[in-house]
């Protein structure tokens, strides 16, 4: 029995510095499921599954794990972590709110990660993201707006011109073709995401339909990488409008060039038309689809 007080209280103070030494394990990291702050316009919430109901979110209610959300064409707010992590939505954004991360089905966020022990990783149709703390952003155009890119691209090219098509109409059969096209490679269809980078450095994922990872690229900031062309793509430096975009300060080196801001999707496409591989889950967690390609 130690008698002494000076010592009972030395180790007192060493017990409750050292929790691994006396405590066993540490405790791990408990993430409390984030706000959304709603600055302007509408955002919808609904859990994942068939037969699930729309509702309107009330500004600064709590967004449960595995809950998604959707963003009018007007909307202006965020998705606010108690650790100061963030995701900034526009207009007309579609992504499920889950415990390590997100799933971006459409629409554009950005994203500031506040660093933590575990990674923070966005899921798109043809990328997935990981970090444990930076600022980047990601895209996932519509379903509607890569249609329109490649019914121009595909229909109104030269060839078909010269072979007597005037672009007048578009047949059944040319459209079922096409919408089949950009379901034939990546998970969630054929649709391209985008990241960019303008802090730290984020390690994007091109995956497989069967879970395996084509290509890899460590993206760091001023840079930025669109998978348009699946495991082929380049990454690319970052632009002035790419800044202006997000209301950050433009490089002095970017300024004197700058071209004009990106276009935000627009596309009415709905949730049916999330492919297979890129269904929301019920547990709230990328365990199953994200972790596998770590």
């Amino acid at each position: 029995m130690l008698r002494n007080p000076s010592l009972v209280a030395a180790f007192v103070c060493l017990a409750l510095a050292s929790p691994v030494l006396f405590a066993g394990p540490a405790l791990a990291e408990v993430v409390m499921p984030p706000s959304l702050k709603v600055e302007e316009g509408e955002a919808q919430l609904k859990a994942p599954g068939d037969g699930q109901a729309w509702r309107t979110a009330k500004p600064g209610q709590v967004v449960d794990f595995g809950l998604i959300v959707s963003t009018d064409r007007t909307f202006r707010g965020s998705i606010n972590y108690a650790d100061g992590t963030s995701l900034t939505l526009k207009p007309t954004t579609m992504l499920q709110v889950l415990s390590d991360g997100l799933r971006l089905y459409r629409g554009q966020t950005w994203i500031k990660v506040t660093k933590r022990g575990k990674a923070f990783t966005c899921v798109m149709p043809a990328a997935i993201a990981s970090v444990r703390g930076t600022r980047f952003s990601c895209e996932v155009p519509s379903y509607a707006r890569v249609f329109s890119s490649r019914y121009v691209s595909e229909f109104f090219n030269r060839a078909h011109l010269a072979n007597g098509l005037r672009g007048n109409l578009i047949s059944t059969s040319i459209g079922l073709a096409m919408l089949a096209g950009l379901c034939e490679d990546a998970p969630g269809g054929k649709v391209p995401s985008t990241v960019k980078v303008f802090e730290g450095r984020v390690m994007v994922v091109y995956p497989a339909y069967t879970g395996a990872i084509k290509q890899t690229w460590m993206v760091t900031a001023g840079q930025k990488i669109d998978t348009t062309t699946a495991e082929r793509a380049v990454k690319q430096p970052l632009t002035g409008a790419d800044y202006a975009y997000w209301a950050l300060p433009v490089p002095p080196e970017l300024a004197a060039t700058q071209p004009g801001a990106p276009v935000a999707g627009t596309g009415d496409d709905l949730p049916a038309l999330i492919g297979r591989d890129a269904q929301p889950n019920r547990t709230g967690s990328l365990l199953d689809t994200a972790h596998e390609h770590h």
